[in-house]
C-alpha cells in the first residue's frame, strides 16, 4: 500500500507526456501500438516516451519523497 502511494505520488510529479504513457501501459494494460494510436504517436515515439518516463520516475521513487 505504501509503495502504491509512493508510485502514484511520483507519477503525479512527472511531465504529462510521460505520465500518460506509463499510466496507459501499467494501469490500463495497453501495448505500445495502442498507446501510439490513443496519443497520436508513432510506435517508436510511444516506446521512447515510456523509457524516458521510467528514467524520470526512478529518481523520484529513490528520493522517498525528500524532494517536493
Amino acid at each position: 500500500r505504501e509503495t502504491a502511494v509512493r508510485v502514484n505520488g511520483a507519477l503525479g510529479r512527472l511531465d504529462v507526456r510521460y505520465r500518460e504513457v506509463l499510466t496507459l501501459y501499467h494501469y490500463n494494460d495497453r501495448s505500445y501500438a495502442e498507446i501510439g494510436q490513443i496519443l497520436g504517436l508513432t510506435l517508436s515515439s510511444a516506446k521512447a516516451r515510456y523509457y524516458r518516463g521510467l528514467e524520470e520516475l526512478r529518481p523520484l521513487l529513490e528520493s522517498k519523497g525528500e524532494e517536493r
